[in-house]
């Protein structure tokens, strides 16, 4: 009878967890036929004219307003045209899907250091570095994020992080380190 009753269980448990993959993979087979069938990527990167660009991602997004990659997407592209407003709204919204890589968090902590809420940046950039150990923009604007809030022992322990990242590279972050310093950047 036990060994019925621990079979049992056993496929039960099989049986959930199959539940969890199809689940996790129908969600990718969702944004990714969106992808395929409103954004493809490589059609998308051959877009030199960024407002086309803009244009095609804009227009996915508003046929499928619930996929995490496309609001990511459209967040992303924003942030890049400067449109900080407009990029916080669709990463917030990618977020609140269930959004939660460190290249999200990452894009969440540039916006709000933009719009100068550094508690805000603080806590996304921290999370992309716990999401992301390796991401170096993560950490440099944690660095900036930190210097910003005086926290110069916060902004020093992630420029070491920049430095593990990156040996060598030590120019990509000297504004900071001049900073810590004391001097003009």
């Amino acid at each position: 009878a036990g060994l019925a009753a621990a079979a049992a269980l056993a496929g039960a448990a099989i049986s959930v967890r199959r539940v969890e993959v199809w689940h996790d993979e129908l969600s990718l087979w969702r944004d990714w036929a969106v992808q395929e069938w409103y954004l493809p990527v490589d059609r998308t990167a051959r877009v030199r004219d960024a407002d086309a660009k803009l244009g095609l991602i804009e227009d996915a997004a508003r046929a499928a307003p619930r996929s995490v990659l496309l609001q990511h997407n459209l967040g992303a592209l924003r942030l890049e045209r400067g449109d900080t407003a407009g990029a916080l709204a669709a990463l917030e919204t990618a977020r609140q899907l269930g959004g939660d890589s460190g290249i999200l968090w990452l894009n969440l902590g540039r916006a709000y250091l933009r719009t100068g809420d550094m508690a805000q940046a603080d806590a996304a950039l921290r999370r992309a570095v716990a999401a992301e150990p390796y991401a170096f923009f993560a950490w440099l604007n944690l660095a900036r994020v930190r210097l910003a809030r005086g926290d110069r022992d916060g902004a020093r322990a992630a420029l070491a992080a920049c430095a593990r990242i990156r040996p060598g590279m030590e120019h990509l972050w000297q504004p900071e380190s001049n900073a810590l310093a004391g001097e003009a950047p």
